[in-house]
């Protein structure tokens, strides 16, 4: 199933450990991840620099460590501004470390 090889493998971290913790705390952690999973999966089917990001990579984890690289590195108010960074619809000067 490839919604679940997305949440084990691919940056969600949904592991069979979530049976250690303290009465709930292993189901508000799997609520928590599946949260974050949906809120992504809507806002991947409603932004369109993400769709035109994604096509430049061949799978989605290599997508989410370019995303992550720039999201280090650059200062910047929403994740669609990476995207487009990424799709280069928009382009900054970064002055070259010595």
């Amino acid at each position: 199933n490839e919604t679940f090889n997305t949440l084990k493998n691919q940056g969600y971290h949904l592991e069979h450990n979530y049976g250690h913790g303290e009465k709930h705390l292993s189901t508000v952690f799997a609520l928590l991840i599946l949260l974050a999973f949906t809120v992504d999966q809507l806002a991947q089917c409603a932004d369109k620099a993400f769709k035109k990001t994604m096509k430049r990579f061949k799978t989605k984890a290599a997508f989410f460590r370019r995303a992550g690289a720039v999201f280090d590195v650059l200062l910047t108010d929403s994740m669609n501004a990476v995207y487009r960074y990424i799709a280069e619809d928009i382009k900054i000067n970064i002055p070259k470390l010595e």
